[in-house]
C-alpha cells in the first residue's frame, strides 16, 4: 500500500474552522427555531443528510446553501459565520437570534438603551 505525506496548511485548518462555527451556529439557531434538521433542510431546500453534515462541520457548503440556510432560518448570512460567545446560555442566544433578523438601526437604539439601563443599574 502506497501511502502519500499529508499535511494540513493554514488555509485548511482556517477552512475547518470555519466549517465547525458555521455549522454549530445554524445547530443553535435551529434549535432556539425549534426546527428539527429535516424541518430546516426542507425549508432550505436541502436533504436532512447534507444539513447534517453541515452541522456537524464535515462539509463545505456554497455560498449560495449558506444564503439559502440564513433565510430559512431568518436571519443574516454573517451571523453564520460568526463566531458566537454566550455566557448567559440559552436566554442570551435566543436575544442573538432574534436581534439577528433585525434592522441594523434598531438594534442600536437597542443597545443604546441596554447601555443606558445597564449603567443606571451600575450608579445606584
Amino acid at each position: 500500500m502506497f501511502l502519500l505525506p499529508f499535511r494540513i496548511n493554514k488555509g485548511v485548518r482556517i477552512t475547518l474552522e470555519l466549517n465547525k462555527i458555521l455549522g454549530k451556529n445554524i445547530r443553535q439557531f435551529r434549535e432556539i427555531k425549534e426546527l428539527t434538521q429535516e424541518q430546516l433542510a426542507e425549508k432550505a431546500g436541502l436533504t436532512g443528510a447534507y444539513l447534517g453534515y453541515i452541522e456537524r462541520g464535515e462539509r463545505n457548503p456554497s455560498l449560495e446553501t449558506i444564503d439559502r440556510i440564513a433565510k430559512a432560518l431568518q436571519v443574516e448570512p454573517v451571523s453564520l459565520l460568526q463566531q458566537l460567545t454566550c455566557h448567559n446560555g440559552k436566554e442570551l442566544k435566543r436575544l442573538t437570534v432574534y436581534l439577528a433578523s433585525k434592522d441594523k438601526k434598531h438594534i442600536l437604539f437597542l443597545y443604546k438603551v441596554a447601555c443606558a439601563y445597564f449603567e443606571t443599574l451600575e450608579n445606584k
